[in-house]
């Protein structure tokens, strides 16, 4: 078949030139048995792909280890809406990896058996342990207010309303006591807490034009690097 035809069969969502250059390039490789059609590679990849002989098989599980397909078939059977395997004959699911047929379909059904046992065993102890942090949520909500019976400022409105009065300049017409009867929000909070905040707030926004050309500075030297 002609490279042009090929490109316009199966791959024609791709560039042309680019695809019938590739295409070249892996007959070249196929003619002299080089890279994925080399000897070695081949051999590689028949070997990953066949299934080993039962007796050289890893064990399917030990105390102390457990095989791939073990893992595998752990995760699929753990987690069925995902993987679909609850809709499956243990045929079909034996047939689906090299992982699993690298052993004795019938020693894979008990295999399987044992999986469905335990894993259902997993699902409901997971389902339970997620019903009752649920329900120690709702009986122990967060807490509102801290220890010291006031709310928390990061998370509160007055945190957003005091650094929009920093930034407009009005904190600094006047004292902590008195930008703090201008608003309710920050009433909720001590006078003393309030003014804690604002110094706060004052050398965050003063620092910032010295951190913002320190960084500046160092990206730049970086660059030149």
């Amino acid at each position: 078949m002609p490279k042009e035809q090929i490109w316009r069969s199966y791959a024609h969502n791709y560039d042309q030139k680019k695809t019938i250059k590739n295409l070249e390039y892996l007959l070249k490789q196929h003619r002299n048995r080089e890279g994925p059609f080399s000897p070695s590679s081949n051999s590689k990849r028949n070997h990953d792909s066949e299934c080993e002989a039962s007796e050289e098989a890893e064990p399917w599980a030990t105390r102390s280890k457990k095989s791939r397909g073990w893992d595998l078939l752990y995760k699929l059977r753990l987690y069925p809406e995902k993987s679909g395997i609850s809709i499956m004959t243990a045929k079909e699911i034996w047939e689906s990896s090299e992982l699993f047929k690298c052993y004795p379909f019938d020693d894979f059904k008990e295999y399987d058996k044992k999986m469905t046992k335990l894993t259902k065993k997993r699902r409901e102890m997971i389902d339970q342990q997620q019903q009752d942090f649920e329900q120690d949520v709702a009986n122990f909500p967060p807490s509102q207010m801290t220890n010291r019976g006031e709310p928390f400022w990061n998370t509160h409105a007055a945190n957003t309303l005091l650094r929009e009065d920093v930034e407009s300049g009005k904190a600094n017409l006047m004292k902590p006591v008195e930008l703090w009867r201008t608003r309710s929000e920050y009433m909720e909070f001590k006078q003393t807490t309030f003014a804690k905040h604002v110094f706060q707030e004052k050398s965050k926004q003063r620092a910032a034009p010295y951190w913002q050309v320190k960084c500046k500075k160092i990206c730049q030297k970086l660059r030149e690097e």
